[in-house]
């Protein structure tokens, strides 16, 4: 992938604009074959699915960097509760606005591939730190993933001087995983079948 390509929370050149509820996610059933379907969110570039609506993280957060972050509520899917969404701007006043999702899509399942060094460097979520998430499917970067920072955070000068975070390093401790919106289409009614058909080919591949 082209790293021109890559947005960070810190630098980029932008071209598109909690926990998971412990209840299942809303299913709903076909007209005539009693097919089950879930509302998910797909990769806009390759239509891949990347998280559930129960994958969404529901509460809201309370780390979000008040000045550079402004938190609301958005319904995505009819029929669902809204959720709490974050709109972040970086240091080059590019605005993402995010949703929160459970590590698991980026770990479990393998839906989103996490790639380049952990950095603190105006994270949007303090006393975190962030690296790349890409659709594991079409490499299209979607957002970041979130972990406990290990480094000082917020400080450009601390964070340039702190020794350079592992590129390889394992997504041990991951937290969320922040998915860009406007990255991402929703589909009220995905075949559940379908969707774990596709998990379970992910998991065959084994890890990248």
């Amino acid at each position: 992938m082209d790293s021109s390509e890559i947005l960070s929370p810190a630098t980029s050149a932008v071209s598109n604009q909690e926990e998971v509820e412990s209840d299942a996610p809303s299913c709903s059933s076909g007209d005539s074959t009693g097919e089950k379907f879930v509302p998910v969110l797909l990769c806009t570039y390759c239509r891949m699915p990347i998280a559930q609506y129960g994958e969404i993280l529901s509460h809201r957060a309370t780390d979000a960097w008040a000045s550079q972050v402004y938190t609301y509520e958005l319904e995505l899917f009819d029929d669902n509760p809204p959720l709490w969404c974050y709109s972040a701007t970086n240091p080059s006043a590019h605005r993402f606005d995010l949703v929160r999702c459970d590590a698991a899509i980026a770990l479990g399942h393998r839906r989103i591939q996490l790639t380049g060094a952990w950095s603190a460097e105006h994270t949007f979520f303090l006393g975190h730190e962030w690296r790349y998430a890409v659709c594991k499917n079409c490499n299209s970067f979607l957002g970041w993933g979130f972990r406990p920072s290990l480094q000082p955070s917020n400080d450009v000068e601390d964070a340039a001087a702190a020794p350079a975070a592992d590129a390889e390093a394992t997504d041990e401790g991951l937290s969320f995983v922040g998915i860009i919106l406007t990255r991402c289409t929703g589909h009220e009614k995905y075949p559940l079948d379908l969707l774990k058909f596709r998990e379970v080919a992910r998991s065959s591949d084994g890890p990248s």
